[in-house]
């Protein structure tokens, strides 16, 4: 489920050898990616951090659906010449339905586009919201029930719906595998810390080379990657194994947790 951070390096490969001998100063994209889970851009200055909202809001303006309660659990500002940006994290319960979430979204939207006092823009550029429905799923990032997105070149917001998370919504727990599906989640979780942890070790034993130090060439760049994937797959096996014989599954049934764990979105846990 990770193993997409070791493909980074050999991206990064790819962009060294394309922009190889352009010492040119590049322009900046006007349409940058959300901030959810990794640092905003080196470019942008974080002009606000309001702490996570401690009660729980209602909203009340002119209603036609059923808002959830929610809670903001972030709202954070960054400023900068290539856009002013405001995202924004809710922790949502109660009454969930599409129309609720859509409203509840717009709301929240209309109403950060009324802020103002930045430096460089009069009225934010870029806005993301996104609603979780537990404070787990908001720490992996990207598993939200709801996100609105107006990017810098956008006439107006976009409003997503998880569909397949607002159709588990009071479905009722289903014991699978002789296991409860608490436990299965506690498993999945096991699952992705021991992907980590192979990932993490194989990169130590077998650091990525940088371009400039000492025996750096392309083809002991590569070969290093391979080593690394080798390393890898080598210790996941090892770890997954060790968790099928502490839970007394099969490897065919610890595939089938983390199928089920991907398709109910259930949270992963942050990195070590």
């Amino acid at each position: 489920m990770r193993i997409t951070r070791c493909v980074f390096a050999l991206v990064l490969l790819v962009v060294l050898l394309v922009g190889c001998g352009d010492e040119g100063e590049k322009p900046q994209s006007t349409t940058p990616a959300p901030p959810m889970s990794a640092s905003p851009p080196a470019a942008t200055t974080p002009v606000t951090s309001a702490p996570a909202a401690e009660r729980e809001e209602s909203v009340s303006t002119k209603q036609t659906a059923v808002l959830p309660t929610y809670q903001i659990l972030d709202d954070e500002t960054y400023d900068a010449p290539v856009k002013t940006q405001v995202a924004v994290k809710l922790l949502v319960s109660g009454e969930i339905t599409q129309e609720g979430l859509e409203e509840l979204l717009g709301d929240f939207y209309r109403e950060i586009m009324t802020r103002r006092g930045f430096k460089y823009h009069e009225s934010p550029t870029n806005v993301y919201i996104y609603a979780y429905t537990s404070k787990e799923r908001a720490e992996s990032g990207s598993l939200w029930i709801a996100m609105l997105d107006k990017s810098y070149s956008d006439s107006g917001p976009t409003i997503s719906i998880n569909e397949r998370q607002l159709a588990l919504l009071g479905q009722e727990p289903e014991t699978r595998l002789g296991l409860t599906e608490e436990q299965r989640m506690a498993i999945f979780g096991e699952i992705v810390r021991a992907e980590d942890r192979a990932s993490a070790e194989a990169m130590a034993k077998y650091p990525d080379l940088i371009p400039g130090s000492p025996g750096y060439s392309q083809e002991a760049f590569l070969q290093q990657l391979d080593r690394q994937f080798e390393e890898m797959d080598r210790l996941e096996e090892r770890y997954k194994e060790e968790l099928a014989t502490k839970y007394g599954l099969t490897r065919e049934q610890l595939k089938l947790i983390v199928s089920e764990g991907l398709s109910k979105d259930w949270p992963i846990p942050p990195l070590p």
